[in-house]
């Protein structure tokens, strides 16, 4: 019973995040906002909402750092009861096909402010599956809050944007066919 809950379990996790990489869009991890001294509820907070929100935008594939911790999880769970899933393949293959990294820390600044930095980038070549990172900036963002760092929940549909004009590609006006011709003159 216990085993078959397991792998119930395990496969209910796993049908959103391992799923086959989609071919037009970057495959994005984000990963946990590591927290400053006395903000480790507001970091798990805000990481969930990031994660939540970059998904939104259906233009990126996202993968977010507390689901593949929770697919893991089940997986070392699964093989201890002797079952084994073929979804923890499928994660690892998705992991290893991440195109950008975003990661963030969240900070007490002043007596009543603190400050989340969201950094994004390509991820780095020597990056491994366990922990991916990037080595290149594509895009620093630095957002303030005053009083509760909760208010930075506000913020992150404008972040959000900015993370996808950073990771898609942009898109050209201009083109390469020769100018349409002249009117004959009568």
């Amino acid at each position: 019973m216990i085993r078959t809950a397991v792998v119930v379990a395990l496969f209910a996790a796993t049908t959103a995040v391992a799923q086959a990489p989609v071919a037009d869009r970057p495959l994005v991890f984000v990963g946990d906002v590591v927290a400053g001294p006395g903000l480790d509820g507001d970091a798990a907070s805000l990481t969930s909402a990031l994660c939540g929100a970059v998904a939104k935008d259906k233009r990126l594939d996202v993968l977010c750092a507390p689901d593949v911790r929770q697919i893991l999880g089940f997986a070392a769970m699964s093989s201890a009861t002797g079952a084994v899933s073929p979804a923890v393949e499928k994660l690892q293959a998705r992991l290893g096909s991440i195109d950008y990294v975003v990661n963030g820390t969240l900070n007490p600044r002043a007596k009543d402010e603190s400050v989340l930095v969201v950094v994004v980038g390509p991820i780095a070549e020597d990056a491994d599956a366990s922990s991916p990172y990037a080595d290149k900036v594509l895009l620093k963002l630095e957002e303030v809050a005053t009083g509760k760092s909760g208010r930075l929940l506000d913020r992150l549909p404008e972040i959000t944007t900015r993370i996808g004009k950073a990771v898609l590609p942009t898109t050209s006006t201009t083109t390469t066919a020769p100018p349409a011709p002249l009117p004959a003159k009568k």
